[in-house]
């Protein structure tokens, strides 16, 4: 079974506000209510938007942000018409390597299991996909 849902967000940190909730009703539309991976999962698709609103600044001002289902994995898709990501302007924090930012797609790429990142024309793709852990007993 696939299910699919998307959401517009503001690229704001005020906009980015939206990601939770919306979350929040994924969880619960594709069965997973109680599933303690919601925290996860908003962690770090809060963090991937964060940085298209720190580094990419869309000129049409959104973040789009996709959900799809895939059995017990979700994955997500963010996109906007900012500027590109630069692989080469990343280094990931690391003890040798301390700095003030840098961590949030650090972040991501430890809390799913699948991360990429592509340009299709002037778009910027994010996809991660998530383990969703089981409703405890």
């Amino acid at each position: 079974m696939t299910e699919t849902t998307g959401i517009k967000l503001d690229a704001t940190y005020l906009g980015l506000r939206e990601i939770g909730p919306w979350l929040g009703r994924v969880f619960v539309d594709f069965g997973w209510a109680d599933s303690p991976s919601l925290g996860a999962v908003e962690l770090a698709v809060h963090e991937l938007a964060t940085n298209v609103v720190d580094h990419a600044d869309p000129p049409d001002g959104l973040i789009r942000v996709e959900a799809q289902r895939r059995q017990d994995d979700l994955a997500i898709r963010l996109t906007d018409a900012g500027r590109p990501f630069e692989q080469t302007d990343y280094a990931a924090p690391d003890e040798n390597n301390p700095q003030e930012r840098g961590y949030g797609l650090m972040i991501a790429e430890q809390l799913a299991t699948e991360i990429e990142y592509f340009r299709d024309g002037d778009i910027n793709v994010w996809s991660a996909v998530f383990a969703i852990e089981a409703v405890r007993s």
